[in-house]
């Protein structure tokens, strides 16, 4: 069985891989709705190593508030990503199944950058040896 802190890094090192093929959609032109999936899952990803890291058993969720709401408990300060997390929501299905609207180039260059506030905020709290 898995150690915490091992399956941390591992949710730790596959939103790195989600961060990298939604920020490829960007460089490459490719089509936006993929990418805001892999945003999706990067957070959720990154919210479920950290809880992982905790020994706190991550539920079985897409929910970003959800997870949120269980990292707080501990660290509080990643409340001031509420606002910016809670319109990733529809990212988890609807971007896979039918059509988020409103997304330009310019709407995922800062959600990436979203997600790259929340990454080093998660990553400072992770031990070194969650962290991919």
């Amino acid at each position: 069985m898995k150690s915490g802190r091992d399956t941390a890094r591992l949710f730790a090192s596959k939103a790195e891989e989600d961060l990298a093929l939604a920020e490829a959609c960007l460089t490459y032109s490719l089509p936006l709705n993929p990418a805001c999936f892999h945003v999706q899952q990067a957070v959720e990803k990154l919210l479920k190593a950290l809880l992982s890291a905790e020994e706190v058993r991550a539920p079985w969720t897409h929910d970003l508030m959800e997870l949120l709401d269980l990292a707080e408990i501990r660290h509080p300060e990643l409340g001031a990503f509420r606002v910016s997390l809670a319109g990733f929501g529809p990212y988890a299905v609807d971007a896979r199944y039918d059509e988020v609207t409103g997304i330009t180039p310019d709407t995922l260059r800062d959600d990436l950058a979203v997600v790259s506030r929340l990454r080093a905020a998660i990553h400072a709290l992770l031990p070194p040896e969650a962290r991919p």
